[in-house]
């Protein structure tokens, strides 16, 4: 269950009747307690190194309980924690989030305020953002954008239940775990459809994904076909690895408007007319012209192929994605040590002639035949500088990394 957890510094009894005092809220800092990342400890939680992330409003920390449980803790900045509507809007993302209950949707279990500091605590997931996915390995096959797609819908179906349009889904705000779950992220500028009104805050989305009607609304309520909008957005760069509109740097609001009113995807540049179908539907300029709900995207997902092949086939890639993680981290891993390792320490030679045969034995043999590339090429020439000092008995080499 979620709590909402005011922490104060305390009341004084009244006279002849003792009262229970509030517990004291414990912030430790490292120094000085404007800079977000020298927090060591909020109340029981004690936070584990550095931020995993910063970004505008907030740095989300990896904590502890004192049972020994892992948690995320994402603490609004300092300044910010000051301002009043910014605090008002880091809080309501907390009061959405604790009304959600899906498994695709990061759970909260406690907001801790006091004077200085907000902070939510909620489950600890790791992985990497589906921005991260989609530069590493897009385009992906169409199964694996259907199988994304389809948690997403999901997530966003107990969102849009509950009367909530999420307003700001971009690739940074989803997470792939590691065992390849999905996650929504940021609740951050939430709107409450059913009482009309957006909660506080003036940030109102990412320009790349926002639909038409956040940009100029013209008096329409944005609703929740603003986050089908986006899942077009999303799905087009999971299948192209680019956007489908490119926006100039300098493009006034009605410019930007217009692209956003008569999109000219380049269609038939991808191996999916399916999704590119989709992505029009998604992606239409009216809300009114766009699916009715995400039922109707999962629907068409279930058409396309059941979820349980879908499941096994997208487990199938993940696999083969992840060991080809893991083969690359390996090879980084040993380029690295035989560029950047110990210094190696050989018997002296004789004479020269016979140290330089010590030295293109050793390249040789330990770092897979560059001595034959350091004569036969520039680049491996630079990455090799030995050096030698002469000591009564040995000769010392080291091989580094070039100059950054």
């Amino acid at each position: 269950m979620a709590t909402r957890n005011t922490l104060i510094a305390g009341i004084d009894p009244l006279p002849n009747k003792p009262v229970q005092k509030e517990p004291v809220l414990e912030v430790e800092y490292a120094s000085s307690p404007r800079q977000a990342q020298e927090l060591r400890r909020i109340g029981p939680y004690e936070i584990l190194g550095r931020p995993l992330g910063t970004g505008g409003m907030a740095s989300v920390y990896k904590v502890l309980d004192p049972k020994g449980e892992v948690y995320a803790a994402k603490v609004l900045s300092f300044d910010y924690a000051k301002d009043r509507k910014k605090r008002e809007r880091f809080i309501s993302e907390y009061e959405v989030l604790e009304q959600l209950d899906a498994h695709q949707i990061v759970k909260v279990h406690e907001l801790i305020e006091n004077e200085d500091l907000v902070c939510i605590i909620m489950d600890f997931v790791e992985g990497k953002t589906l921005k991260h996915w989609i530069k590493r390995f897009a385009p992906f096959p169409e199964v694996v954008i259907f199988h994304i797609l389809g948690e997403i819908s999901r997530g966003l179906l107990e969102c849009h239940s509950r009367g909530f349009c999420h307003r700001d889904l971009k690739p940074e705000n989803i997470i792939i775990t590691s065992k390849g779950e999905v996650k929504i992220l940021d609740f951050g500028i939430v709107r409450d459809m059913d009482m009309n009104r957006t909660l506080p805050g003036t940030v109102l989305g990412t320009l790349d994904y926002m639909s038409p009607e956040q940009i100029n609304p013209q008096g329409k309520q944005v609703d929740f076909r603003a986050d089908l909008y986006s899942l077009g957005v999303i799905s087009w760069e999971m299948l192209t690895r680019r956007l489908p509109i490119i926006f100039g740097n300098s493009e006034s609001i009605v410019e930007i408007y217009e692209k956003k009113r008569n999109p000219k995807l380049k269609k038939g540049s991808s191996k999916s007319p399916l999704i590119e179908g989709m992505v029009e539907a998604l992606m239409s300029p009216d809300p009114e012209d766009r699916p009715v709900s995400v039922e109707e995207i999962l629907t068409l997902i279930n058409d396309y192929m059941p979820i349980r092949s879908i499941q096994r086939q997208y487990q199938g890639w993940l696999t083969n994605i992840q060991r080809e993680i893991h083969e690359e981290m390996v090879r980084k891993t040993q380029m690295r040590r035989t560029l950047e390792g110990d210094a190696i320490y050989i018997p002296e030679p004789s004479n020269w002639a016979a140290r330089a045969r010590w030295v293109m034995a050793f390249l040789i043999v330990q770092a897979g035949g560059m001595g034959l590339l350091y004569h036969s090429s520039p680049t491996a020439k630079s990455l090799i500088d030995g050096f030698m000092n002469r000591t009564e008995k040995t000769f010392e080499l080291s091989i580094k990394s070039p100059a950054k």
